[in-house]
């Protein structure tokens, strides 16, 4: 199903507003309720960096940064002290309620990272100078030929860039300083000693400093030894000694996993005997270590809650504020090879990456390994202002091939995503603790840092050559070289898989011209519901030259494959553009969508996963070809941006109450073919029609508006009861959260039923996925417990981009034997995650936990009225109605039930949902309200 439009059809007006609600919801009682939460508490003061730009601070690079803080330094001091003071009275609450305060957030974010029960954050929520609280972000770990394939190589040779200057800083499990590839003694016993006191610097090894040393000139270790986040980590397993729920933070960053010496080397690795250099061997490194070494039966790759905190570390460094460990001159460059599938760009993430761009840092991140399905992509590469890395396999001298694990886009906010590719099979590194030797690894973890590293050499080039380019102005021009010629399967693979395209740091670096559209440079275009004949949009293209001569450039649009562009057509000038010698210029481009040409949406037949997105999506690059000022092809490479849209033709329905007796309803359309799906609303305890308020403070995904309920019967004519569960905004992926349902189905006050609705999947106990199942059983309410076992039923399936989440039940699994009146309250969690473990969730109605809470009825016996069919299918630009039929023996006077219309293929309230500020609260005022007779 598309969306929805709702249609309440009333017999008096009704419209419920949104009422915010202070705190966190509390979670049902289940075992583990005192379970600690990792959890972001934001204090609703700027922060530094916040104030720093106000004050005008912004700059391009991280070099000017730190030149204008020095600058503005007693200005930076007066707001670190008043941020202190803002948080000291909020830190005093978190610990007189037992709240562990992990640590404190002044330059990405004014706020803390804690860790507490549900119950304690839910009364922190509620103190004065607390303006949220939310799960703190948990991300996963996620060179011989793959230095030439991107071109490195030839950078060095031709036009003398190592990355010397540049400063890049690994947030992910340290470095190993010892091994040879960094600087160090290179043997094994002189990381055996440096790791023996892995949380004391050994400064010396045979007359050489290991750290901070002219390589690893930098860092922190954020973790200290054996730190699990405290929901992996439990009390019995501290005790015993295999983890610890709280980190100690010391000053030695030495690698003890491994991933962090294999990605620095990666990105900045010096060459060694058995190893080749790194893509910016002259760059420095700085190490934030945020995981520690592997414990036996413990995720202690689940530590990093203290993502966060490296950022601001960052942060602070280019403010030129103290921080603890080994600080270095500046940070150019971030690389963060660590994700969480299903990326949420959490909007505390969001400003910590923004944070550092405005500050000049280029921010690199692995799109993640999980695989070819839509939106799966990770944070922190969803965030919009990161560049977002997958993985290709090398082929040849220049082919490449897209790894099958690699994350598909685009982000689950919308955003055009992974940014591109580059090499990551198979990757030969620094190996930890082998002194000189390498080690190969797989992964967009080993793809990322290419990235990185070609970064800082186009920052080293900026620096030399005073382009004045920006964080994003760097980052685009790796875009804009990329190579959109990856292969998978029989063909090119699809925009969302590779981004735009291979890396090609020679070509970036060699380029004239920089092209910018959209957060780097793109045309991500999103879901775009086509409603009428056709649909234009229009997005304008920013060129700049840094040539001294001037340049002419021809716009052509090349789709991935010849029905990618069926129902789209891109306009573009006939006529060459001229860009002035370091001059700029505009390009408008517009997309033409063409309903008729657009392939049909296959909703609710099949799960839509890569095959169904790679029919539907409409996708390929737009090339700026160099020509003469006639319009004739020169010698030279043309730049470019990738497009990417998921057109869909949907309906634009509304309808009305037509009087009589008992009357009807007539729907109008002024879009394209529209279903209507008629439910009945379920009244609350007092009486009036379901509906739940929109809720600031819970996620919108999870956010539960109302539900409509209707007898029907089953294809094989069995009576069902079927199910509408309406969310406040749309859900780009439907299997991310599970829906619970208490049901009273004899009407005695007594719950005894539950029913689960998710990810057939999550159900079982495992992960997201694309098919949806449901769990029945009889259910304890005394004890809070399963009756028996559960029934597992398949669903129908559902759709991507909508607020519908639709099933039925057999009543003979409910114990009844026809429609009767049923009492019933729902509870939604989300699954993945950064939900999972935070107490982030709905209920509906409010209240509503079990045992005793409030509760949904519906009585089909008190209807006086009931629609002739419940389904029916209005035409593009037609009408269609249903007639209303008295009830026999009903009351007539008694009044109408209030019915509820959902248009499953209308482009509804969609849109708002990439409009609407991340985990905030969006008033949406349900379209269409009519009285009823």
């Amino acid at each position: 199903m598309l969306g929805l439009t709702l249609g309440l059809l009333l017999l008096t007006p009704w419209l419920a507003p949104a009422s915010p609600v202070a705190g966190l919801p509390l979670p049902p009682p289940e075992p583990g309720a005192d379970r600690l939460h990792s959890a972001l508490v934001e204090l609703p003061g700027a922060s530094l960096s916040e104030r720093w730009l106000a004050a005008g601070g912004a700059a391009d690079t991280a070099e000017q940064t730190r030149e204008r803080a020095r600058v503005m330094r007693s200005e930076l001091d007066v707001a670190e002290q008043a941020i202190l003071a803002e948080q000291a009275p909020v830190v005093a609450a978190a610990e007189a309620l037992g709240i562990r305060v992990i640590d404190r957030y002044e330059a990405v974010m004014n706020g803390l990272l804690v860790h507490g029960t549900a119950a304690q954050l839910e009364a922190l929520g509620r103190r004065p100078g607390v303006l949220g609280i939310a799960p703190a972000p948990w991300v996963r770990l996620d060179l011989d030929r793959s230095v030439p394939h991107i071109g490195a190589d030839r950078v060095a040779a031709e036009l003398g860039y190592d990355g010397s200057g540049s400063t890049i800083a690994i947030i992910d499990a340290g470095i190993d300083y010892t091994h040879a590839a960094f600087g160090g003694p290179g043997t094994a016993a002189a990381y055996a000693s440096a790791a023996t006191a892995a949380e004391t610097i050994d400064d010396v090894w045979d007359g050489q400093r290991l750290f901070p040393s002219a390589k690893v000139v930098g860092g922190w270790d954020f973790v200290g030894p054996l730190y699990t986040n405290p929901t992996a980590c439990s009390e019995a397993d501290e005790r015993a000694g295999r983890c610890r729920r709280s980190p100690s933070p010391d000053p030695d960053p030495l690698d003890q996993h491994g991933h962090g010496s294999h990605v620095a080397g990666i990105a900045a690795g010096l060459p060694t005997s058995q190893l080749g250099a790194g893509v910016a061997p002259g760059a420095r490194l700085v190490a934030l270590k945020i995981y520690g070494p592997p414990a036996s039966g413990i995720y202690t790759d689940e530590t990093v809650d203290v993502v966060i905190g490296a950022l601001d570390w960052c942060a602070r460094v280019n403010l030129g504020r103290s921080v603890e460990g080994s600080a270095p001159e500046r940070i150019d460059a971030v690389n963060m090879s660590l994700g969480e599938p299903w990326g949420q760009a959490s909007s505390r993430f969001e400003a910590a990456v923004e944070a550092l761009i405005d500050q000049g840092v280029v921010v690199v991140a692995s799109a993640g390994n999980a695989g070819n399905s839509p939106y799966i992509l990770g944070a922190p590469g969803a965030s919009r202002g990161v560049l977002a890395v997958a993985n290709l396999a090398i082929s040849g001298p220049t082919g490449g091939l897209m790894v099958s694990g690699s994350s598909r886009g685009p982000a689950r906010h919308g955003g055009f995503k992974p940014s591109l590719s580059a090499p990551g099979s198979g990757i030969r590194s620094a190996g930890m603790g082998t002194g000189d030797q390498a080690r190969s690894l797989s992964g967009t973890s080993m793809s990322a840092p290419h990235v990185a590293g070609a970064a800082a050499l186009l920052l080293q080039q900026n620096r030399v050559e005073g382009l004045g380019l920006g964080a994003r102005d760097l980052a685009a021009r790796l875009m804009n070289a990329a190579s959109p010629t990856l292969l998978e399967g029989a063909g090119v693979a699809p925009i969302s898989r590779q981004g735009a395209g291979g890396l090609d740091v020679y070509r970036a670096a060699t380029s004239r011209l920089l092209v910018r559209a959209g957060d780097i440079a793109d045309l991500g275009l999103g879901f775009v519901p086509v409603e009428g004949e056709g649909l234009r949009m229009e997005r304008t293209l920013r060129l700049r030259s840094l040539s001294d001569a001037e340049q002419w450039v021809l716009p052509e649009a090349v789709f991935h494959r010849e029905s990618a562009g069926r129902g789209l057509r891109i306009e573009l000038p006939d006529e060459p553009l001229r860009i002035p010698p370091r001059g700029e210029a505009e390009l408008a481009v517009g997309f033409r969508f063409e309903a008729a040409r657009l392939t049909r949406w296959p909703a609710g037949e099949r799960p839509l996963g890569a095959a169904e997105l790679d029919g539907l999506e409409l996708d390929g690059q737009l090339r700026l070809l160099p020509v003469d000022a006639d319009g004739g092809p020169i010698p030279g490479e043309p730049v470019g941006l990738p497009f990417l849209a998921l057109p869909r033709r949907a309906s634009s329905l509304s309808g009305q109450v037509e009087p009589g007796d008992p009357g009807r309803l007539v729907f109008d359309n002024t879009g394209q073919d529209g279903r209507v799906e008629l439910f009945a609303l379920p009244l609350d305890d007092a009486g009036e029609p379901a509906f739940d308020a929109d809720e600031p403070a819970v996620t919108y995904e999870l956010d539960l508006a109302t539900l409509g309920l209707r007898f029907e019967a089953a294809a094989d004519g069995a009576p069902q009861l079927r199910f509408a569960l309406i969310g406040h905004a749309a859900a780009t992926v439907p299997g991310l959260t599970i829906t619970e349902v208490y049901l009273d189905s004899d009407d005695d006050g007594r719950d005894d039923h539950r029913l689960r609705y998710g990810a057939l999947s999550a159900l079982s106990g495992g992960g997201p996925s694309s098919f949806m199942g449901l769990a029945v059983a009889a259910w304890d309410p005394v004890a809070g417990e399963v009756l028996g076992s559960e029934a597992m039923l398949p669903t129908e399936a559902a759709d991507l981009h909508s607020r519908i989440l639709g099933f039925a039940v057999p009543l003979s699994e409910l114990g009844m034997s026809g429609p009767g009146p049923i009492r019933l309250g729902l509870l939604r969690r989300g699954i993945t995650e950064d939900w999972l473990l935070g107490p982030d969730r709905d209920e509906a109605p409010d209240g509503m936990l079990p045992p005793g809470g409030l509760r949904y009825r519906l009585d089909p016996a008190a209807w006086s009225q009931r629609p002739a069919t419940w389904s029916l299918q209005v035409p593009a630009g037609g009408s269609a109605f249903v007639d209303l039929q008295a009830v026999p023996g009903a009351d007539r006077s008694a009044p109408s039930p209030a019915w509820l219309a959902v248009y499953p293929d209308d482009a509804g309230n969609l849109r708002p949902q990439a409009e609407r500020p991340l985990e905030r609260a969006y008033a949406i005022q349900l379209p269409m309200l009519v009285k009823g007779r």
